[in-house]
């Protein structure tokens, strides 16, 4: 009898999952090792009419246009994230620079390039401060020792301590003056961490900087998709899934996993899934890849009885996004993406007629990014928009005289795991007291903030922890 493996989210982490399992399982029958059946079923059950859950896109009607329902930027350090889009074939869809190189505008002082140099790490780094001309000398001096300061932390036992500090407590530890902290500091959080330093743990700014800026210049290159989220990721995924006999069952929610339990030292078993067509699922072994306020509505009622760990999913909170997707008449900017410094909502743009090799020439689509956007997420659509274009004049002032053909706004409420302090001793490990039931997300801990490299981490190991239960089972 076939075995079933469920795979609850075709977002990132769930695809990571069936990606990693169907690659492994597909090795052990070649290699002939103790793995479940090559002809187990594994099926994706995803309530969204496509697969990649956050990462994906929409066509608008008006234009015909993709849109991504939020710019998405990848970093040299995404090693598990291209080597998952590798396997699907979609890896070369990904452009790179050669070196990190962010142009930063500012209304009155202009552009300013943050540039690394190709000296080994940290001395990359060193270089691109020296260039950056927003900064003064005396503050560049400032963010030098607090980036030294940032270099020599190591240790695992200091990391509850660095996750109970802010990110403002941290440098105010460090002399970072005012000034400082909103010219440099303020725009780095923000950009990584989906909030302000006073709202965010200081060990997840260090994790960025460790592994994203300090791991070396080809760990710090930035990368935009050629193409949409879309055909980057969810397209490709699924015909690589289907094609290695995966099946994907979409507009699909769960709405019950249901277990039985011996006691509450021995353990429990998911032995179905109730979905809310009200089909009854049976199961062998299940990999939760969806987001923590999806997973505590489907635990079964009382579930913290037998788990008190549980009970932590009800205190994470997330962050939202917000982009503003614009589309003109005439050319605004020769610039592939910016960070806009003192502006009143827009953060960061992203040029698609520049990134993407599909927009018609008549189109001029630029895509604005809000992060930490909890203050305006119910703002109406037209005030943020507003908003954003009276940004956008004070840098480009030709969008007065230019005619906005089409303009979406879109709000991701949930998009990250809010990285307040205190956080990280809360996140959920893979394994879980249910013996079938393996949990992926970038909510989950997998050693990084809420990123994509994160979900995609956290789907693979959820697959090879399986592989091993069932390989430990039969040995």
């Amino acid at each position: 009898m076939k075995k079933r493996i469920a795979i609850l989210g075709g977002g990132l982490a769930g695809l990571a999952a069936a990606v990693e399992l169907v690659t492994q399982l597909a090795d052990s029958k070649q290699n002939d090792h103790c793995c479940p059946d090559v002809n187990s079923e594994i099926v994706i059950l995803e309530k969204r009419a496509t697969l990649g859950g956050r990462t994906n896109s929409f066509r608008d009607p008006v234009t015909g246009l993709e849109m991504d329902n939020s710019p998405h930027v990848f970093l040299g350090c995404y090693h598990q994230t291209r080597r998952f889009l590798q396997r699907i074939g979609s890896e070369p869809l990904l452009r790179f620079q050669s070196r990190l190189t962010v142009p930063f505008l500012h209304p009155q002082r202009g552009k300013a390039l943050l540039r690394v140099c190709g000296l080994p790490a940290p001395l990359h780094l060193l270089a691109a401060l020296i260039g950056y001309r927003h900064l003064s000398w005396s503050q560049r001096c400032e963010v030098l020792h607090a980036g030294i300061a940032m270099y020599r932390l190591k240790g695992l036992n200091s990391e509850s301590t660095w996750d109970k500090l802010t990110v403002s407590e941290w440098l105010h530890q460090q002399r970072q003056s005012l000034g400082t902290q909103q010219a440099f500091w303020n725009v780095l959080t923000l950009a990584t961490l989906n909030n302000v330093p006073e709202r965010v743990s200081f060990l997840q700014l260090l994790r960025v900087f460790k592994i994203g800026f300090l791991g070396g210049v080809e760990d710090s290159q930035l990368g935009l998709s050629t193409v949409s989220l879309q055909k980057l990721i969810g397209i490709p995924a699924g015909k690589f899934l289907q094609k290695h006999q995966v099946s994907i069952r979409l507009r699909c929610a769960v709405k019950k996993i249901e277990t039985t339990w011996k006691s509450s030292h021995s353990g429990g078993q998911v032995q179905h899934l109730l979905l809310q067509s009200g089909e009854k699922l049976p199961v062998d072994w299940v990999i939760s890849a969806l987001p923590f306020s999806s997973l505590r509505r489907i635990l079964p009622d009382g579930i913290e009885k037998n788990w008190p760990e549980s009970r932590h999913l009800w205190n994470f909170t997330s962050e939202p996004i917000i982009s503003v997707n614009l589309v003109f008449n005439r050319h605004i900017t020769d610039l592939p993406f910016a960070a806009l410094l003192q502006t009143h909502l827009a953060q960061w743009l992203f040029n698609r007629n520049l990134n993407w090799d599909s927009v018609p020439s008549e189109y001029h689509y630029l895509s604005v990014v809000i992060s930490g956007a909890g203050e305006w997420i119910d703002w109406p659509n037209e005030a943020i928009l507003q908003k954003v274009l009276d940004d956008l004049e004070k840098f480009f002032p030709v969008v007065k005289s230019v005619h906005l053909l089409r303009a979406r706004v879109v709000k991701e409420r949930e998009a990250t795991l809010a990285s307040l302090p205190g956080v990280e001793s809360l996140r959920f490990p893979t394994v879980t007291p249910i013996c079938n039931l393996f949990l992926a997300g970038d909510w989950t801990a997998t050693g990084l903030p809420a990123t994509m490299e994160g979900a995609v981490r956290s789907g693979v190991q959820c697959a090879q922890k399986l592989l091993e239960q069932y390989a430990d089972g039969n040995s």
